[in-house]
């Protein structure tokens, strides 16, 4: 029911009950505050507008409130569903660097284990190389050694066969001394067994 009408007919209830108390006594008075009545229906018509603006606007604020509270919670859900996921996401990286921080670590004691262990075969490498270069010096030495004794062995085989030479050279010269004395010896010998031969025939005529 219009506000307006109920107020307006309450209104004229209550004149009709003054009025049926002294119809007569008040008439004039009635008529006189008509002109009142219609100012108050007329100050009526603009609060029943305001009012109806008014419920209006309160009942568009309640959407509006209804609808804020329904952005609200699904914001808060969201809000929510993201924390969650933040907090997986914040749990799975705490996760994966940890167990990155873990294979970094064990590939640096891989790798520092290989370099321990290329160095410790570069070191056992330059010790054999060191060992080698040794024994390739002892050997050159002996090398050197073995050369100067070989040629002091040729220059004392080359004296040796000059020696030799010399030697066979005298000898031949002494042979030939000693065919010539030799012969030399014979013819004498002839000679003196000739003159003995002739002294003898002589002593015996």
């Amino acid at each position: 029911m219009n506000i307006k009408k109920v107020i307006i007919t309450g209104l004229a209830s209550a004149s009709l009950v003054v009025g049926g108390v002294a119809i007569k006594g008040e008439a004039d008075t009635f008529w006189a505050g008509h002109n009142d009545l219609a100012q108050t229906a007329s100050n009526l018509d603009t609060i029943v507008s305001a009012y109806n603006t008014n419920k209006a606007k309160l009942e568009t604020a309640k959407s509006d409130l209804a609808n804020a509270k329904s952005d609200l919670t699904n914001a808060q859900a969201q809000v929510t569903q993201l924390t969650q996921q933040l907090s997986n996401l914040q749990t799975q990286y705490n996760n994966d660097t940890a167990s990155l921080q873990a294979q970094i670590q064990e590939k640096i004691k891989e790798t520092q284990a290989a370099i321990a262990d290329g160095n410790a075969k570069v070191q056992a490498k330059q010790t054999e190389f060191d060992n080698l270069q040794k024994k390739y010096e002892d050997l050159n030495s002996q090398v050197t050694t073995l050369k100067q004794q070989l040629a002091d062995a040729q220059s004392t085989a080359s004296s040796a066969t000059s020696e030799r030479d010399s030697a066979n050279s005298a000898k031949d010269s002494a042979n030939q001394d000693l065919k010539q004395a030799q012969s030399e010896a014979s013819s004498l010998k002839e000679k003196s067994q000739t003159a003995a031969n002739s002294v003898s025939a002589d002593a015996n005529q």
